[in-house]
């Protein structure tokens, strides 16, 4: 029978990101996190699992695995056991445990939801804090960061630098060559692009949200241009620590006799060149995606199937590396050459053209139908959100109500003890402690409905910007057809 294991906070401490944790909110998760047993040879967790939760090794070893075949061994105590074992979703790796071993799981939303109101109370109380661990556990839980092995995360944290910005200070200009790539810890940012036409603005950028990546990898000078809307602080990593730790496990290639099997086994082809590009001629049964409107539209299509992206190299790595950081299971086509329809021969040696004959093109009513199909979905969701964020606000406002009656009682019961005799001074001290901590728990709940509630506004705006944009590219394509 395996001994019980004793919970030390020191150990706990040691984890990241609960080191960003306030103490109040560091006893609260230790207390109610059951420490979990597991025998040797147990597996802990498999390779394509979708559970949300941080899984920490606290004693032991654990076994990492890619398809059966070891991938790293995590010891407890050391620098790679700091961090959540597997840590991407669906998991990369499966957990075997090669020793008797303690380890704990904390549901992935709770862990943020607890950091998140930990960094508010400390900007709020002015407490001393070490600099840079709220923006570096921000950092941590950025979705790019999320594909990073566990042997390679702690190496990117300590390439990573913290930069303090102002309000509309340009962070990147339009047409400079990539140095960096960027993630928002505090703060917002406008992406504008200037064209004949003018300036426009492409997006609005949020804590968490990365930027600057395509210029890394495609080697083309920067295509936008990104402004701080409010004073901020940014979190970047030069670009040759990028493409080798960032780039390299997101952007994976196939041969093109790999990718056709893929694409027979239920694989679809995705086309990221221009509709024009498209329309002249493209893979058989290939879907339309622009680089330039990828981030507006890969939401509208399922990430359950399987993808090979092609294209001009370039344009074709970041559209890959966008997916694969949105969830996506894609790879890219490899040797791909710019206007060609083509295939390999056996030796893989000969670009061989295809005849426009063998080429499928859509009708335009297919791309019609394709962004109307967007449109409804995006219009679904919206007014689920909208609905969403009406429940919260009704759940807010009767919590404020009883907030307002909790401080009442309280101010009463105080005055009545400071009135009392001795003899009943004790029931009303002991009523007084029962208010103040209905009080405190409804000061969490309300903090946690706000939280909700300000995500669920964030949400819904951004998707109604993408609404807007896919609207406006649609009365575009249907002015372009008549």
């Amino acid at each position: 029978m395996a001994t019980e294991f004793k919970k030390d906070k020191a150990v706990f401490k040691n984890l990241v990101p609960l080191d960003a944790l306030a103490d109040a909110a560091l006893d609260q998760l230790i207390r109610h996190v059951p420490v979990e047993h597991a025998p040797k040879g147990k597996m802990l967790f498999r390779e394509g699992d979708e559970d949300q939760r941080h899984i920490y090794l606290l004693e032991g070893q654990v076994q990492l695995l890619s398809k059966d075949r070891e991938f790293e061994i995590v010891k407890s105590g050391t620098q790679s056991a700091r961090f959540a074992l597997a840590h991407q979703w669906p998991r990369k790796f499966s957990g075997r445990a090669i020793e008797e071993v303690y380890f704990i799981r904390i549901p992935s939303k709770v862990l943020h939801s607890l950091v998140v109101r930990s960094s508010q109370a400390k900007s709020k109380s002015d407490q001393a804090e070490e600099p840079g661990t709220d923006c570096m556990t921000l950092a941590l839980n950025a979705r790019v960061l999320q594909h990073v092995s566990p042997a390679d995360i702690q190496k990117v944290l300590v390439r990573m630098e913290e930069v303090p910005v102002k309000n509309d200070e340009t962070v990147i200009r339009q047409g400079d060559p990539g140095d960096y790539f960027y993630i928002i810890a505090k703060g917002t940012g406008v992406v504008t692009r200037t064209d004949p036409k003018g300036e426009r603005q492409l997006a609005v950028l949020s804590p968490g949200d990365g930027f600057g990546e395509d210029s890394l990898i495609s080697g083309e000078p920067r295509a936008a241009s990104i402004t701080m809307a409010s004073d901020g602080v940014l979190i970047r990593l030069p670009k040759d620590d990028f493409l080798e730790f960032v780039r390299r496990p997101l952007v994976k290639g196939k041969k093109i006799n790999e990718a056709r099997k893929l694409v027979e086994e239920g694989a679809v082809w995705l086309d990221i060149r221009h509709p024009e590009e498209y329309a002249e001629n493209h893979y058989p049964d290939a879907i339309n995606l622009p680089l330039e409107t990828l981030r507006e539209r890969c939401d509208a299509y399922p990430n359950d199937k399987q993808y090979i992206v092609y294209g001009p190299q370039n344009q074709s790595e970041v559209g890959t590396f966008l997916l694969r950081e949105r969830g996506f299971n894609v790879f890219l086509l490899e040797n791909w050459k710019p206007g060609q329809i083509r295939r390999v021969d056996e030796d893989d040696s000969t670009l061989i053209d295809i005849d426009d004959d063998n080429a499928k093109t859509s009708a335009p009513s297919e791309q019609q139908e394709d962004f109307e199909a967007q449109l409804t979905k995006h219009k679904e969701i919206i007014d689920q959100k909208t609905s969403e964020i009406e429940k919260l606000e009704q759940k807010l406002k009767a919590s404020i109500e009883k907030n307002k009656r909790l401080e009442q009682d309280l101010e009463q019961a105080l005055k009545n003890s400071a009135d009392a005799s001795a003899d009943k001074a004790a029931p009303l001290q002991k009523r007084i402690k029962q208010l103040e901590l209905e009080y405190t728990e409804l000061q969490e709940e309300r903090d946690t409905i706000s939280a909700l509630l300000d995500d669920s506004t964030a949400q819904e705006s951004k998707l109604s910007w993408k609404y807007e944009k896919i609207r406006e590219e649609l009365e575009n394509y249907k002015k372009a057809q008549n």
